[in-house]
């Protein structure tokens, strides 16, 4: 959903309507153009109150800069003739609620909101997977599987913020630092602002080193390194500790004489003299080893599998909210 804060009002008085009037408005469900839009008014209900948060973020009200708060740039009186370019000066104060409205009138306006947005994409994507792997705890709890905490849900999350956490902080670091600070001497203080797209992909590619134009803070390519080991670690862990702790424990109750006991009926005829045949039912007691090592493996390996690129994936495609937003402030214009 785009953010915009006049048009997700738009859609969410609807939805609120249609979620009011439900019961009168019933008969939309027949029309087939209006029955996915009634059918579904719950999350498009939702859809609307987030597309008026995210465009709060975005300072979008019907495409234009809604300023509500002090900017914390001010364009100077004089502007200048056609095709001069004036620069805004940097007020003490910043914007406390999203984009500063000044920069809907920059040139360089495109630049600035396309990084924003891209990069608060992934911060969202982050925080809602994080949300969905927390989610196993109270259903670990509810079925009373430790082993579920212990070897599943703390790999994973371990392994999601090895790399995808560590990217939010970089992001959050990276914005809340001020890159053309100066010292006592009037020389910069940092390099450069980093690229972290190029950092993550040599965060891989080349672990223990880090460039002069990516590093952001001393004991950057230690910290790397850590961190990739420790994700390198998690895919063992998800992979082969569960499976062998249950086979262990199933090992341990097979040695100490307990099994599954199944009964079965055998029923034969038995001639008795000359009367003929009589029916007779015989039960036996059979032990059953359901435990398949092999299957518990390949499942396993599965949802590890599927976990770890999910992880990327579903990362990337939060990437999506960025290019609808993109999309978005284009056909406005």
């Amino acid at each position: 959903m785009f953010g915009d804060l006049g048009h997700g009002f738009l859609m969410t008085l609807c939805a609120a309507l249609l979620c009011i009037y439900e019961k009168k408005l019933a008969w939309l469900a027949k029309d087939e153009s209006m029955r996915m839009f009634y059918t579904g008014r719950y999350i498009v209900l939702l859809m609307g109150i987030f597309s008026m948060f995210t465009g709060l973020l975005y300072n979008d009200i019907f495409s234009r800069a809604l300023g509500i708060f002090a900017s914390g740039w001010a364009w100077p009186t004089d502007k200048g003739g056609e095709g001069i370019t004036v620069e805004a000066t940097k007020l003490s104060h910043v914007y406390p609620i999203g984009i500063d409205p000044a920069w809907h009138h920059a040139s360089n306006s495109l630049l600035f909101t396309n990084s924003y947005k891209m990069k608060m994409s992934i911060v969202l994507g982050v925080i809602h997977m994080t949300l969905g792997i927390c989610l196993q705890v109270p259903n670990a709890l509810h079925f009373k599987k430790r082993i579920n905490i212990l070897h599943v849900f703390i790999p994973q999350i371990i392994f999601l913020f090895s790399i995808f956490g560590y990217l939010v902080f970089a992001i959050l670091f990276k914005w809340s630092t001020d890159w053309y600070a100066r010292d006592a001497s009037g020389d910069l203080t940092h390099v450069s602002p980093p690229s972290l797209l190029n950092m993550l992909i040599y965060m891989f590619l080349s672990p223990g080193s880090v460039s002069d134009s990516d590093r952001m803070f001393r004991g950057q390519a230690a910290l790397q390194t850590f961190l990739l080991l420790l994700a390198l670690v998690c895919v063992p862990w998800m992979l082969l500790v569960k499976p062998l702790i249950l086979r262990r424990e199933h090992q341990k109750i097979i040695s100490e004489g307990y099994g599954r006991i199944s009964s079965h009926v055998r029923v034969s005829t038995e001639s008795e003299g000359l009367g003929g045949a009589v029916v007779v039912a015989e039960q036996e007691e059979m032990e059953e080893d359901d435990f398949d090592f092999a299957d518990i493996m390949i499942n396993q390996s599965i949802h590890t599998i599927e976990f770890c690129l999910n992880s990327i994936s579903n990362t990337a495609s939060y990437l999506r909210l960025w290019a609808l937003s993109l999309a978005h402030a284009q056909l406005s214009e």
